[in-house]
C-alpha cells in the first residue's frame, strides 16, 4: 500500500483515452492538455473510455511511476 502526504495534489483527467498509452504519452497529456507540471510532487489519474480502469502516474525526482 502506498501512503501519500495530505500535501501531494491529486489530478483527474476527466476525459477517457486510449490506455494503448504509456508513461510517455500519459505526461505528455497531462503537460499539455491538462496544462500542469508532470514534474511536480503530484499524481495524475487517467481512466479509460468505460471508467473501469484507471492509470496513475507521479514523478518521484528520479523517474516516473505508473500504477
Amino acid at each position: 500500500m502506498i501512503h501519500w502526504p495530505d500535501s501531494i495534489p491529486i489530478y483527474l483527467h476527466r476525459d477517457s483515452l486510449d490506455f494503448c498509452k504509456a508513461i510517455n504519452g500519459l505526461a505528455v497529456i497531462g503537460s499539455e492538455s491538462m496544462s500542469l507540471n508532470v514534474y511536480s510532487s503530484a499524481l495524475f489519474v487517467f481512466c479509460n473510455k468505460n471508467r473501469s480502469q484507471i492509470k496513475a502516474l507521479c514523478w518521484d525526482y528520479t523517474s516516473f511511476s505508473l500504477c
